[in-house]
């Protein structure tokens, strides 16, 4: 049930892209579907977001980790 929702969320994406999308025409030749009114979608870059967002790593990396060196005691 989960990869089905997850191939349908692809899917979706897909399909709403009208950024890089081009639509066949019946005698062979492509043209860019117009985004006039529409909100801007590229799937790609909505992907790559999502799969940074999404990434464990990335949250670890916002801790910062400061270098304290261990000083020798004063006499």
């Amino acid at each position: 049930e989960h990869l089905k929702k997850e191939v349908i969320h692809v899917l979706e994406a897909e399909l709403a892209d009208n950024v890089k999308a081009h639509w066949l025409q019946a005698d062979g030749s492509y043209i860019k579907p117009g985004r006039r009114g529409k909100e801007v979608l590229n799937s790609q870059d909505y992907f790559c977001e999502q799969a940074i967002s999404d990434n464990p790593l990335k949250q670890e990396k916002k801790k910062r980790h400061t270098f304290e060196p261990i000083m020798a005691p004063e006499s």
